[in-house]
């Protein structure tokens, strides 16, 4: 009786438990695309490697993807002979930004960008390090236009993390500016006077119109048409021409 109460005691341990977890069993996928597709975790003819299963987790989480849901992403002609996994567990890949990583990419970006009229760069101040996705290959930076007086300026920008077009993460880094005295005069000062353009086609009109605000090269802004009163919104070209904006 001993023996047989140790045989059923040792055979508990060795055997899995009763409804074990397929998701403990998942094998692990790291991926740096956004999203996930079959040949990404699978074994499949090439023609199937495209099929998208949706996004990828975000970073520090993961996603657990069952047989049934590969196979009902392929179309059911397709279906016969695939060696599909039981479970798949897939992970995003991080990188860890540190300051000095951070405050590089914000100046790159800044090339790219422009830096506003009558403005110097004269810090970069990230906020802390970051943990983002990897695998994005350009980052474009986005800022609220500085308001028009001289002096220091500090503006909270948005660094905005691309992959093939698409964002994959963003991060919030203030950036300081000194504006001089040419960031307070308007390119475009309201009430003067400016050629309101129209294009139809091979067709251009244009009519003297009035700006209802002050305006830089490639702000929107209203203007009011001197013969009819219509006021229109169009898009500053120079200093004296805006064309109807689309």
């Amino acid at each position: 009786m001993k023996k047989l109460a140790l045989a059923i005691v040792l055979s508990l341990f060795a055997a899995p438990a009763v409804g074990e977890s397929a998701e403990a069993k998942a094998k692990e996928h790291a991926l740096a695309s956004p999203r996930i597709t079959l040949g990404d975790i699978a074994d499949v003819p090439e023609e199937l490697r495209a099929v998208d299963l949706g996004p990828s987790p975000l970073p520090g989480s993961s996603r657990v993807l069952k047989r049934a849901e590969l196979e009902g992403a392929i179309p059911e002609a397709n279906r016969r002979g695939l060696n599909l996994p039981v479970s798949v567990r897939v992970v995003r890949k991080s990188r860890t930004l540190s300051i000095p990583d951070i405050e590089g990419m914000v100046e790159q970006a800044l090339q790219v960008r422009g830096l506003p009229k009558g403005a110097t760069l004269t810090r970069i101040r990230p906020r802390a390090a970051a943990v983002v996705a990897d695998g994005f290959d350009s980052a474009v930076l986005e800022f609220p236009k500085p308001p028009r007086r001289e002096g220091k300026h500090l503006t909270a920008a948005t660094l905005q993390l691309m992959q093939s077009g698409e964002q994959i993460g963003k991060l919030v880094v203030n950036i300081e500016f000194a504006l001089g005295k040419e960031a307070a005069i308007a390119d475009v000062p309201k009430g003067s006077k400016v050629q309101f353009t129209i294009r139809r086609g091979a067709v251009m009109v244009s009519a003297l119109a009035t700006t209802a605000a002050d305006a830089d090269l490639g702000d929107s802004v209203l203007v009011t048409v001197s013969d009819s009163g219509k006021v229109l919104r169009g898009r500053v070209e120079s200093s004296n021409v805006v064309s109807e904006a689309k």
